[in-house]
């Protein structure tokens, strides 16, 4: 959870900055997370 909050905050600070590749970057890794964390659920 704490994870996935520094990366909600970098994504707010890649907006601030206009970092449209480092926003793609972090959204992806986002992604990934929550689909992993879902694959340990089932």
């Amino acid at each position: 959870d704490e994870m996935l909050n520094a990366i909600d905050i970098a994504i707010k600070m890649g907006v601030a900055m206009n970092r449209s590749d480092f926003i793609r970057h972090a959204v992806s890794e986002k992604l990934e997370r929550l689909s992993i964390l879902k694959k340990a659920d089932d």
